[in-house]
């Protein structure tokens, strides 16, 4: 952050947030994983979306 001259953390994450509605608006997500779980569990789902996408 400090590369690109944000001053605080906040300003980066409006700007992500900015980016994520307009990828969803678009329909450019078609997978979300939540961060808010245990490791163990993120690990998992990425692992099954990982296993999908492969076949």
């Amino acid at each position: 952050m400090k590369t690109e001259n944000y001053g605080d953390a906040s300003t980066w994450i409006d700007a992500e947030l900015l980016n994520i509605r307009e990828l969803r608006k678009h329909k450019l997500i078609d997978h979300v994983i939540s961060g808010a779980q245990p490791t163990e569990k993120v690990a998992s789902q990425l692992q099954e979306f990982i296993e999908l996408k492969n076949t």
